[in-house]
Parts: C-alpha cells; structure tokens; sequence
C-alpha cells in the first residue's frame, strides 16, 4: 500500500498554494488559519477578482497561480493541464479583466483586494457587486 503524504505548500495573499501537488482552497472563513492577520471573513484578493470578474473555477485555480508570480509550465505542472488548457484560461482571464499582462492583472487584484478598484461598468467582464 502506497503511504500518503501532507500536500507541501506556503500561504500568499492571493490563498493557499500547494507546491506540485495540488491547489487547495483558502481555508474557510473564521478557521484559525483562514484569518493570517486579516479579518475573519476576509475574501482573498483571487476570490475578490473572482466574484468581480466572474471567473471559472479553473480560471479562479490558473489566476491564484498567476497572481503568485508563477509561469505557464508551472502552471500546467500544478494543475496537471496541457499548455493550451493554460494558455486558454490565461487568455479568457486577461479577456474578462482588461488586462494585457501577468502584471497589469496582479495590480488589479492588488486594487480589487483593497476596494479601490476603479473600472468603469462598461469595460469588459466587470460584474458590479
């Protein structure tokens, strides 16, 4: 019989990581470990640009992913996807965000994440919550 092990991984802002093995999602509001300092019920910055932008599930793992500074193989390695699984979901995020860049999208998430997110209603994917 196969032993199993603890997944590895590190918290960030934008959620929970694990290394490799899988993504696993932010702890639930109020757990000891789901606050890290912030409010118990604090959305994460993914969650928030989730919601706003109404991203996929997938799209919400590959954005977490791409918020943490990692790139498309890494990407594909978690998440046990092909390059163009990635490059779609890459390409459907920047689309529903108006972003062009990995960074123009972790600068929205870092706007989003703090309210101060200033998009107009009329640009494409903004969803008014």
């Amino acid at each position: 019989m196969r032993e199993t092990r603890p997944p590895q991984g590190y918290v960030t802002d934008f959620g929970n990581l694990i290394i490799a093995d899988a993504l696993e999602p932010a702890p639930a509001a109020g757990a000891p470990e789901a606050t890290g300092g912030r409010a118990a019920g604090a959305e994460s910055a993914v969650d928030k640009l989730a919601g706003r932008y109404a991203l996929s599930p997938r799209e919400t793992d590959v954005a977490r992913l791409l918020l943490a500074g990692r790139n498309r193989p890494f990407i594909k390695d978690a998440l046990f996807i092909s390059t163009g699984t990635v490059n779609s979901h890459i390409s459907s995020i920047y689309r529903k965000t108006g972003v062009k860049s990995q960074q123009e999208l972790i600068s929205l998430a870092e706007r989003v994440a703090r309210g101060e997110d200033d998009r107009e209603a009329s640009e494409p994917g903004y969803r008014a919550r």
